[in-house]
């Protein structure tokens, strides 16, 4: 984890993401200039304290071992954080290609800041929450929902897997919308490519669209594929 907006945000982050099953044993390396000592101690967290632009301070974080990086503002008022974040992604696809890295960004509109990086997620803190505050004024309780399938803590999350091989021929989305209902996976969109697709005519399942739904479990494929046999 990348930068140090403030402690409330940061243990909730971690908290959120050690709460689901298969990350709860995940080490995690906080990396920032931003405070001289972490203020609180958490089993499995660490600090190191360096400058998030420099590449020894992520040979001292043991970048090579990592999987991914979530790399946060640097605070919400700062005017250069998208630029700073940008820097920080490309530094650790550098020395490490094969990272994941998910990068908070405060304006849409520098997404271009983005475009060297191969294998980078951006999330629009902003926008994300000013579209979910205008749907609860037009349509109240999607935040209570929207609350529920996007946390960990509560069964029945939003959960994604990848469409590997062996998926059956000319298998509609429709239909196997209807088939993983039968077992309790809500399909609620898919992704292919760089389109989401919330409507399902005419798509079929293909290898390497990304599946979205709720569900209380996060699934692989070969746990997802039977359930979509008739």
């Amino acid at each position: 984890m990348v930068n140090f907006p403030n402690e409330r945000r940061v243990r909730q982050i971690i908290d959120e993401y050690l709460q689901e099953p298969s990350h709860r044993k995940a080490e995690i390396v906080i990396v920032t200039d931003q405070i001289e000592f972490l203020p609180f101690t958490q089993l499995r967290v660490s600090f190191v304290r360096g400058s998030p632009l420099e590449e020894e301070t992520y040979h001292r974080a043991n970048v090579r071992d990592a999987r991914q990086a979530l790399i946060l503002s640097t605070g919400y008022d700062d005017p250069n954080s998208d630029s700073v974040v940008a820097s920080i992604a490309s530094i650790l696809e550098h020395l490490k290609p094969e990272i994941r890295s998910i990068a908070e960004v405060l304006n849409s509109e520098h997404e271009l800041l983005f475009r060297g990086v191969k294998n980078v997620s951006l999330v629009y803190t902003f926008r994300m929450s000013n579209n979910l505050i205008v749907q609860e004024a037009q349509d109240p309780g999607v935040n209570m929902l929207t609350q529920a399938i996007t946390s960990n803590q509560i069964e029945g999350t939003l959960v994604s897997t990848r469409v590997g091989k062996g998926a059956e021929q000319s298998l509609s989305y429709k239909e196997a919308a209807k088939r993983l209902l039968d077992h309790e996976v809500n399909l609620v969109g898919m992704i292919r490519g760089e389109d989401v697709h919330v409507r399902f005519d005419g798509l079929e399942v293909t290898e390497n669209d990304r599946l979205v739904y709720i569900c209380s479990n996060r699934m692989d494929w070969e746990t997802v594929r039977p359930l979509l046999t008739s």
